[in-house]
This record gives structure tokens, sequence and C-alpha cells, in this order.
């Protein structure tokens, strides 16, 4: 078995923490691999037996989708918590069945009145079929007239997984999987999003220089603004 290392351990039990102190589901352990930096599968189960030995967490049912009570609310903490948090696969939430109201029971030499029942419910109209490589989660409740965000799943090749593994190693801060391939949907809504302006012609000056960089033209430009905008930074902030 695949060894993990005492910093994902730590990394994991934090996530897994977070995730149950904001009542949000558990993850699967594919999906655990990916958002806590773990090199496969064993290795994840290697890090959740050491929590397990440590008696930081407990496993209830194993498999796919682990359940799992957390008995410390952090990793060093040497007093556990009064109440373990529970953190299992999400279920969709139930609606409540409809009340029917009972009236009170008649006077003597009065007839009793029969409640009268609630108008039926209509059933849900069935939601249109999405394409095979989308699918959507079904959208929870909205409050205040705003719509709940949707949660997106779909699958993507294995040269992809890998550039986004790539990507990740890279970043100068700590950010899961799935965080930075929000950033990459997100930009890509926002690149299309944006009306298309005026082209910009660029000057003899930047081709040439890009030349004698060695660089091809849309790397060299993109260096330029990337310079540009962290000169924006710290002019915003006064260094």
């Amino acid at each position: 078995m695949t060894k993990s290392h005492g910093h994902q351990q730590i990394a994991l039990f934090n996530g897994l923490l977070k995730r149950a102190q904001k009542g949000e589901p558990g993850l699967s352990k594919g999906a655990m691999v990916l958002a806590y930096d773990f090199e496969n599968e064993e290795q994840l189960n290697h890090a959740l037996d050491a929590l397990s030995s440590s008696q930081r967490i407990a496993i209830d049912i194993d498999g796919r989708f682990p359940s799992i009570r957390i008995f410390k609310n952090k990793y060093h903490s040497a007093l556990p918590l009064k109440r373990p948090l529970y953190l299992s696969s999400g279920q969709a939430r139930q609606r409540a069945e409809p009340q029917i109201a009972v009236a009170p029971a008649a006077a003597p030499g009065h007839a009793a009145l029969s409640p009268r029942p609630l108008a039926p419910i209509p059933a849900p109209a069935p939601a249109p079929a999405s394409s095979g490589r989308v699918q959507t989660a079904p959208q929870r409740d909205s409050h205040e007239g705003v719509p709940a965000p949707r949660q997106v799943a779909f699958r993507i090749a294995d040269n992809d997984l890998a550039w986004i593994l790539s990507e990740l190693d890279t970043t100068d801060q700590p950010i899961s999987f799935s965080a930075l391939c929000k950033q990459i949907f997100q930009a890509e809504v926002d690149r299309r999003r944006t009306p298309a302006g005026p082209k910009h012609k660029l000057s003899a000056r930047v081709l040439r220089t890009a030349r004698e960089e060695g660089l091809d033209l849309d790397t060299f430009v993109t260096s330029l603004i990337e310079v540009g905008l962290a000169a924006r930074e710290m002019n915003r902030r006064g260094i």
C-alpha cells in the first residue's frame, strides 16, 4: 500500500471537518484523492486508516462513499468534541408531507365538522433531458427569491485531466482540484460573455521584441499583460 504523509493526513482531516461543519455532503474516495492531493486511492486509504487509528475519525460504512464520524475540532486538539460530527454521502432532501387540519370535537348536540382536505399538490414538471456528457444535480430551494447555485458534474478525457493536474502543481497558491476547475470554467464563461471589442493593433516594436526574445507572439503578449497587472496591483497597494 502506498503510504500517506503527515501533511496529507492533516489536510484530509481539516477538509473533512470543514465539510461537516458546513453541513456539506461527503465526497467519494475518487473525489477525495483529487481534492486533497493524494497519488492514488491506496494512499488515501492509508491516511484514513491513520486517522482512524489515532481516534480522530471513525469510518462507519466503508466503500466508495464512506460514512465518517469526526471526534475532534482540530487535528492537534487534545479534547474530543462533545458530540461527533457526521459526514456521509448527500441525499436529496425530502419534502414534508402535507398536514391535514383536524377540526376540534363537536359540542354535544351539534354535528361534527369533517376536516377539509388540502388541495392536492401538483406533481413537478419533468426536467428537460440533458446531454449525455453533462449532468446537473437537482437545484436546491432558493431563499428570498435568489436562485440557488447548481452543481455541475461532467467527465473529462485523461489527457485533459493530466493537464489540469500539472496546472495544479505549478500554482503558487494552495488550491483544490475542484476550485481550479471552477476558475478555469469561470474564466471561459467570462470570456464568452465579453462582447467582441475592436481589434488591437500591435506595434512593430512589440513584434520585433517578441522575435528577439525567441517567444511566440501570444506568449510574449500574455507575459506583458501579466507584468502590467502586477504593476497595477502594486500601485493600488501603494507599494
